[in-house]
């Protein structure tokens, strides 16, 4: 339990108080995820997918430009 805290402490990665809503947050998509995975098909678990990580890197990309401008 020493690291996480060192690493808060130290690097200053997360503000403390985003500690919580991260981990209800974790806590509830997986418990809803769990029961949902074994009623949904594959192919579309592969295009939600793709679909997020699409937006996520379109999201890296445009704060990555606009870190220079």
């Amino acid at each position: 339990m020493a690291l996480p805290f060192a690493s808060q402490t130290l690097f200053a990665f997360e503000p403390v108080g985003m500690a919580a809503p991260v981990a209800i947050g974790v806590l509830l998509g997986a418990t809803i995820g769990a029961r949902w995975l074994p009623k949904t098909k594959s192919s579309f678990l592969r295009v939600i997918f793709t679909v997020v990580l699409l937006a996520m890197a379109i999201q890296m990309i445009t704060r990555g430009l606009a870190v220079g401008a």
